[in-house]
């Protein structure tokens, strides 16, 4: 990245003042209001966000609604009014940052270059038998000659949770008096939208809504307005999700301003698991010149940076005790990486083997665990994985990966694997085996299935169900069942800029 121009920092009471040749920013670790910008304005055009800042986080959900009864009201999310719509979620930990945590841990870095600013903060209280303790992290990078700046958020989990989210609002709000400061939106999965759409309320999904799984992946995941200013230059606003794929939903609402909202990761997490996101936020004279920017640093999920360099990488970067940059995979912690035969690191279904049915004339045999499976039978076996009524968010997850490995040559009638839900929805997925008694590793991409069956989406996942015939008796070993993210199997791309 050329160097250019100036960048400089300096504290003034409880806000951090970030300059550049381009841009100044406000940020306030300590207030009443708290974490991402407070304000950001642009030189060029005299333009500042309209909004209560941008990059603003708020707290840790599921998509289980289920609730402790006996629960208090604030630990109960909120359901059928305008603010919230029919979006039902449950609060996995809180309270909600930006309004509630006051002062937040804070570290101005200087490179040379270069101006970050870490902030982050560790929950205090926690619902439905969930422990406090996850630690959210951001960190917001500056540099000359821009007229955006890089961010990140990052989530370490101190619980097991079916599928954790963050909630963000990115780029923020947009407060106006019947669109009277901006001209019109954009949403890349929707396209540009006239100021008169937001003329009065309505609930997040009652439209502009997107969901993960249930809508197709957006090859861009940008959100933007465009700001009307007196010069008639009009900037844009925007930020660009560089990893659309850790977005399991997003919405666009009128509730007495726009509330822009980014719902990060929904993906199965133990203790000490990870998941970040990665975008750039600023000002732009147009979408194509978003676009262009968004597509120079696409795939990038994570921003780490040290006074020596900072960097973009792919999954989830951080740094170690010598402030070495690694890099594993979301939804995993950094010391739990595959070992093995399948190095490389993936994400382990943690559903319980319900059920082995048999059609054949012997007696199936079965040992199971989390991602392994011990099978002896003959004929044709089915096996199941199942959530026991829970769903789980396939969409993040590129493929589905697994290893066989049978006792005897075998001349496989059916090999099948099919995703599916409690409704009988379904998609169903072929592969092949070779007759050989070596351990084969399949790799299935879950974006094309031989055939689906109803309405299923992979955002609501509940059964994972193996199929398997043979002339034969057979012995069969299954392991290191597991769902990847796109990078994995080619190695996690990185850039350091410094």
């Amino acid at each position: 990245m050329p160097s250019q121009g100036y960048v400089r920092v300096e504290r003034k009471g409880p806000k951090i003042r970030v300059e550049t040749d381009q841009l100044w920013a406000e940020i306030c670790p300590t207030g009443e209001y708290v974490s991402g910008v407070r304000t950001l304005y642009d030189k060029r055009t005299g333009a500042r966000d309209l909004g209560f800042g941008l990059d603003i986080v708020d707290f840790l959900l599921e998509s289980d609604p289920l609730v402790d009864p006996a629960a208090p009201e604030e630990h109960r999310y909120p359901v059928g009014d305008e603010i919230h719509g029919n979006l039902y979620k449950s609060y996995v930990e809180l309270p909600q940052i930006c309004t509630r945590a006051q002062q937040l841990d804070w570290e101005i870095i200087e490179g040379s270059g270069y101006v970050a600013v870490r902030q982050g903060w560790q929950f205090t209280q926690a619902t439905n038998g969930y422990v406090p303790g996850s630690r959210w992290e951001q960190t917001l990078v500056f540099v000359p000659g821009k007229r955006y700046f890089f961010a990140s958020d990052r989530v370490v989990s101190a619980n097991h949770v079916g599928d954790l989210f963050l909630r963000l609002d990115l780029p923020g709000h947009l407060q106006h008096r019947q669109g009277d400061t901006f001209e019109q939106i954009y949403l890349s999965t929707q396209g540009c939208i006239s100021a008169d759409q937001f003329q009065h309320n309505f609930p997040p999904d009652a439209r502009f809504l997107y969901r993960r799984g249930v809508e197709p992946l957006p090859e861009r995941l940008i959100r933007a307005y465009q700001i009307r200013t007196p010069d008639g230059s009009n900037p844009w606003l925007g930020a660009l999700c560089l990893h659309p794929r850790i977005v399991s939903e997003a919405w666009c609402h009128q509730r007495g301003y726009v509330c822009f909202i980014t719902e990060l990761g929904r993906l199965p997490v133990n203790r000490g698991d990870m998941f970040s996101s990665a975008y750039i936020i600023g000002f732009f004279d147009s979408v194509t010149e978003m676009e262009e920017i968004n597509d120079e640093f696409a795939g990038y999920s994570s921003l780490v940076a040290t006074s020596q360099f900072w960097a973009l990488t792919e999954g989830v970067g951080v740094l170690d005790e010598e402030g070495n940059l690694q890099v594993v995979p979301q939804g995993l912690g950094a010391d739990k990486m595959t070992e093995g035969p399948w190095q490389g690191a993936a994400q382990h279904l943690d559903w319980r083997l319900m059920n082995v049915q048999e059609y054949g004339m012997d007696t199936v045999e079965k040992v199971a665990g989390e991602n392994s499976l011990w099978l002896r039978t003959g004929g044709v076996a089915m096996v199941e994985w199942d959530t026991e009524g829970d769903t789980k968010d396939m969409g993040y997850h590129s493929s589905l990966s697994f290893a066989l490995k049978c006792d005897r040559p075998v001349d496989w009638l059916t090999t099948q694997v099919a995703l599916g839900d409690h409704l009988g929805n379904e998609c169903r997925y072929n592969f092949s085996l070779a007759p050989t008694v070596e351990w084969q590793e399949v790799t299935i991409p879950l974006d094309q299935p031989v055939s689906r069956y109803g309405t299923f989406t992979l955002s609501r996942t509940s059964i994972v169900r193996f199929e398997f015939a043979a002339p034969s008796e057979y012995r069969l070993w299954l392991d290191n069942l597991r769902l990847l993210a796109p990078e994995e199997g080619r190695g996690f791309r990185t850039q350091v800029m410094s």
